[in-house]
């Protein structure tokens, strides 16, 4: 008996590197169906169980998921940041696609936020951001906030870029610190729209004021797509 589980243990592990091989490869593209577990046991004349039990392990790894009745697909990347160390860094891309620009009249919260008063008016950048400069799946849905009177000049802002890069090079306004919030939330249909996620899914929200001196500037809130972004906390 021990010696049946040991080959059973090497036989679904040569399953499990051929699916990992077929994945880094690029063969087998990430979001793309793979092989169904009687093909695979047919190929590798082995049980389906044997089969099963490689793809759990892929799965568990977070290299493939299992949709019910559709059957096992590459999983979406997912990448991991230390969330107090960076924040969106440049190494992760900086790419942008403008959805909206608009002026509010800012409410309570957000006049307090920005030390603004209530209903002045405020600027609302709504953006996608696409990690590693892929521009196939969104992994963020921000929306920034700064005061009109600012005077930016908006109609030299690059909005494939950030926000934050434009206003040190072009008006001389450095953030010079950040307060930030996580916190849970539900997505809304048109975010889930923009996302390209189901609604009413859980994901996080980010908010992050930027200071300069003491003097705050800019509000950004951004919607964290799950499946494509985790944010690792080390202490």
């Amino acid at each position: 008996m021990p010696k049946r589980k040991a080959v059973d243990e090497s036989l679904y592990k040569q399953i499990a590197d051929y699916i990992q091989m077929k994945i880094d490869s690029g063969e087998w593209e990430a979001g793309s169906k793979i092989l169904s577990e009687t093909q695979l046991a047919a190929q590798f004349k082995v049980s389906r169980e044997t089969v099963r039990h490689a793809i759990s392990q892929l799965h568990a790894k977070g290299f493939l998921n299992r949709r019910r009745g559709a059957g096992t697909f590459v999983a979406m990347p997912t990448y991991k940041w230390d969330y107090l160390k960076m924040f969106f860094p440049a190494e992760a891309g900086t790419h942008h696609s403008l959805l909206e620009i608009k002026i509010i009249h800012a409410s309570e919260s957000l006049a307090q936020t920005l030390e603004v008063p209530p209903k002045s008016e405020v600027y609302e950048i709504s953006r996608l951001r696409y990690l590693f400069d892929e521009r196939r799946i969104p992994t963020i849905l921000e929306k920034a906030y700064f005061a009109k009177s600012l005077n930016v000049q908006m109609e030299l802002i690059d909005f494939n870029k950030r926000l934050y890069d434009f206003l040190e090079a072009n008006e001389g306004i450095k953030l010079t610190r950040f307060k930030n919030l996580i916190e849970p939330a539900l997505l809304t249909p048109t975010e889930a729209g923009c996302l390209k996620c189901s609604q009413n899914r859980p994901v996080l929200l980010l908010s992050r004021i930027g200071y300069s001196g003491d003097r705050p500037i800019i509000l950004t809130k951004s919607i964290v797509n799950s499946d494509r972004l985790k944010l690792q906390i080390e202490l």
